[in-house]
């Protein structure tokens, strides 16, 4: 999830990956809009405190982009 507190519905982000059997199925014809899913959520939290009179710089690839995105959207 990579949603902030202020965002009504949440985000996910999603990456393709060769030969995977998730997103395979979701860039195909196997998953369509409209389609159910069960999906079990992140558990836990993600937070950061810029010290006073600093600035923070974050640098995230991948799947850790998310909790990255999610404290960035918020400020």
């Amino acid at each position: 999830m990579a949603s902030s507190r202020t965002r009504k519905r949440p985000s996910i982000p999603i990456r393709k990956v060769t030969n995977g059997m998730f997103t395979g199925m979701l860039f195909s014809d196997m998953i369509r809009v409209g389609d159910k899913m069960r999906l079990k959520g992140p558990e836990g939290t993600s937070i950061f405190q810029t010290p006073k009179g600093r600035k923070a710089v974050f640098l995230a690839t991948g799947t850790g982009i998310a909790s990255v995105k999610s404290i960035v959207s918020t400020r």
